[in-house]
């Protein structure tokens, strides 16, 4: 019965008469507790077990009267029984939610890999002191011009002073 109060409560009818944030926020906070607990007694409330008041009555001997009176009482007694459903919204809400971050894991994926590339490429070019003249060249071209003209022109010379 509380669990059906709770899920058919009209969250949005509160919210909007409200205007401070600081009210807003600790209205959403129970909210989001409601909902908790409603998930959790979704997953959680089971039905209980009966009582074996048969056993009870085989090992009780002196007392099987006293056992049948408990049966009676316990028989006469209704325990609550909670059923209490999801918010079709805070369903949708999660949904949602888990489909964004799965595009987000996937997009961070394509990102490692793009990225993981580019560093290899940078490795493959990086400059060091095993270097040669001949790959700097290659990799610079408009260089191996230059010194190509300097030297046929004999003008090595120039850049030093």
């Amino acid at each position: 019965m509380a669990l059906k109060t709770v899920t058919s409560f009209q969250w949005e009818k509160i919210l909007s008469k409200v205007n401070n944030p600081e009210i807003n926020r600790s209205l959403n906070h129970l909210r989001a507790t409601a909902n908790e607990v409603t998930a959790n007694s979704v997953k959680y409330v089971k039905p209980t077990e009966p009582i074996p008041f048969d056993y009870y009555k085989g090992k009780l001997k002196f007392t099987s009267s006293a056992v049948e009176a408990l049966e009676a009482a316990y028989k006469a007694k209704s325990l609550p029984t909670y059923h209490a459903s999801l918010p079709a919204f805070t369903a949708k809400k999660r949904e949602l939610t888990l489909t964004v971050v799965d595009n987000i894991v996937n997009a961070a994926k394509a990102d490692i890999v793009d990225v993981t590339n580019q560093l290899q490429e940078l490795d493959k070019a990086r400059i060091s002191k095993n270097t040669t003249v001949g790959e700097i060249f290659q990799r610079f071209p408009s260089m191996a011009r230059e010194t190509e003209r300097k030297l046929k022109n004999h003008e090595y010379a120039l850049d030093s002073a």
